[in-house]
């Protein structure tokens, strides 16, 4: 017994001479950036390829950094989604690619290997960086060792073609990091899906005001026309796809003004007494900026999306129309994302001769309309 305890004892000095993982001599990794963040989306602003939701390409630089010449075999540690990407929390996917590769300074080629010390699976200037896969500096097809590996990181990100109905927020989030020498550099892929939110502003809370008009400055032989201006803001809480459709709550009092103004584009301003249309109202768009841009007017039959530059003025109409706007050079893409959309709004007001309207008593001037903004 007393033999057997001196053999522990001998033991446990032993393995307390052993050198720990992670020691001083370890390589460092440095990204030149803790997250690769795709970004905040909306179902406007999401891409369908395929099945999958495109969230866009982020690149990050990476470092390893040694005191001494060795193996820089580096190995990418996040959860696996399939054989050629990782998991993007539990409705996203991204995959990796490393390119530019420099070792001590000079242009090398990378291998991708199953694991150190085994022949490559591939090589080039620059590979996808699999799940369970090891990539490292190649020359004539062995892996080599050096003293400062750097090289481009490139993340790319999808996501399910279910986030499309997402009506909460949604995060997606992955916590990985790069693997190589001992050494470790941690980075957080992410995105955020929110709901479309979307806020229209009108000036003066949405009123119009033309005063009193007394029916002696009505013209005697024709219509006369009216003029006012309105502000109107549209703010989003992220880029957001959108156009703007009108609805005119008081359609059945409509009067028309041929050879002043399109029938299709008037919203109705009331009756008389009598029971008389008493005129109309167009509102047409003006000096109009997204995200302090400015942009050209697009217009659509409604639910069609087939999105052509009106002739003249761009003019909200009571057919359900959608308005939407765009860069000149990119309006065959549709309207733009925009987080703010601001416009001057001009306002005409139609009333018709004087010997059209009986007017025995005080008419109030009484046009409704609801602005409303459609989602694309």
């Amino acid at each position: 017994m007393r033999s057997f305890r001196c053999f522990i004892a001998a033991l446990f000095a032993a393995v307390g001479l052993l050198p720990t993982v992670g020691q001083a001599d370890d390589c460092q990794v440095t990204l030149s950036q803790p997250q690769a963040d795709f970004g905040r989306f909306n179902r406007t602003t999401l891409v369908m390829h395929a099945q999958e939701l495109e969230l866009g390409m982020r690149s990050v630089g990476l470092t390893v950094t040694c005191a001494q010449a060795q193996d820089l075999s580096l190995f990418f540690r996040a959860a696996q989604h399939n054989g050629t990407r990782f998991a993007l929390g539990d409705q996203g996917s991204f995959a990796l690619r490393l390119d530019q590769a420099l070792l001590d300074g000079a242009p090398v080629e990378l291998g991708r290997f199953s694991a150190p010390g085994q022949a490559p699976q591939a090589s080039g200037r620059a590979l996808d960086w699999l799940p369970q896969t090891w990539l490292a500096p190649l020359h004539a097809g062995q892996a080599v060792p050096g003293r400062v590996f750097s090289a481009r990181l490139e993340v790319k990100g999808w996501g399910v073609a279910a986030m499309l109905g997402v009506t909460d927020a949604l995060s997606l989030h992955a916590a990985s990091q790069v693997e190589a020498a001992g050494g470790k550099g941690h980075l957080d892929v992410m995105a955020a899906i929110a709901p479309v939110a979307c806020t229209p502003q009108l000036g003066n809370g949405g009123v119009v005001d033309f005063g009193r008009i007394p029916a002696r400055q009505l013209a005697q032989e024709a219509g006369s026309r009216w003029q006012r201006s309105v502000s109107l803001s549209v703010r989003c809480d992220a880029p957001t796809r959108f156009a703007l459709s009108a609805r005119d709550n008081r359609s059945s009092s409509v009067r028309p003004f041929p050879g002043l103004v399109d029938p299709a584009l008037l919203f109705g301003v009331g009756r008389t007494r009598a029971g008389q249309a008493l005129g109309a109202y167009a509102v047409s768009f003006d000096s109009v900026l997204a995200d302090g841009a400015s942009v050209s007017a697009l217009q659509a039959p409604f639910g069609a999306l087939q999105w052509l530059s009106p002739s003249g003025p761009a003019y909200l109409a009571p057919d359900r129309r959608l308005l939407g706007f765009a860069p000149g050079n990119a309006r065959q893409a549709g309207p733009t994302a925009m987080t703010q959309l601001n416009a001057s709004l001009a306002v005409e007001l139609f009333l018709p001769a004087a010997g059209a309207l009986t007017l025995d008593e005080e008419a109030p001037i009484d046009g409704a309309a609801t602005l409303e903004i459609i989602y694309l």
